[in-house]
């Protein structure tokens, strides 16, 4: 009995192993994941800043007194202005910084899909890590308590027959618990997200942030 027991100790405590370096594995994920999350959200909130600054200046050319009014304006510096030239480089100047926003450069909409998904990736690993920890927890509850059992079945050893059925027959009854108990914690599934449906709601939470309700 002692040995049986402790066979299984010896199996409950792996499995306890296993749980605690998967736990410490998947917190390094998710610490690693954190980090690229917050760098991707910085890097498409600072994008999206400069390209809305460069629309707010396309937008207020037209408002500027050299652009509004450009003959008063010239007359007001003693100069004289042909309002066709004006107007030429008023439409110059309009192309130009539409233009700064035409070229190449980061897919803003990709970029905010890639921080969303990269926070989502890390949520579920915290929730995988959580997992993993009270699995390692609970195994290590189930070995104190078969410890007892074997306390129990070991202590049989030094005393009379007639005592031995009193405290063996609890100590087995107590191992069988455990055995379960064990099996019932590694049959606990660990959270795991598909990458697709990541991705998928990465798509929705930018596709929602940008207006884009249908989609």
């Amino acid at each position: 009995i002692l040995a049986l027991l402790t066979i299984l100790g010896a199996w409950i405590a792996v499995m306890g192993t296993n749980a605690a370096t998967a736990e410490s594995t998947t917190t390094r994920e998710a610490t690693r994941l954190a980090v690229e999350a917050q760098s991707a959200d910085v890097l498409s909130k600072g994008v999206q800043v400069g390209i809305d600054k460069s629309r707010a200046e396309g937008d207020s050319l037209r408002s500027r007194a050299v652009f509004a009014d450009p003959v008063s304006f010239g007359e007001s510096l003693g100069i004289t202005v042909d309002p066709a030239r004006a107007n030429k480089r008023l439409d110059e100047a309009t192309a130009s910084v539409s233009g700064s926003l035409d070229g190449p450069g980061p897919d803003v909409t990709a970029l905010d899909e890639r921080a969303h998904a990269l926070s989502l990736r890390q949520k579920a690993t915290v929730e995988t890590r959580i997992t993993w920890n009270a699995k390692a927890s609970q195994y290590e509850t189930v070995l104190t308590v078969l410890a007892i059992s074997v306390f129990l079945v070991g202590f049989t050893l030094v005393i009379g027959r007639r005592l031995r059925p009193p405290l063996a027959v609890p100590a087995v009854l107590l191992a069988i618990f455990c055995a379960g108990w064990a099996g019932v914690i590694y049959l606990h599934e660990v959270p795991n997200v598909p990458e697709e449906t990541i991705v998928a709601t990465a798509a929705g939470q930018t596709a929602q942030g940008e207006g884009r309700a249908t989609d």
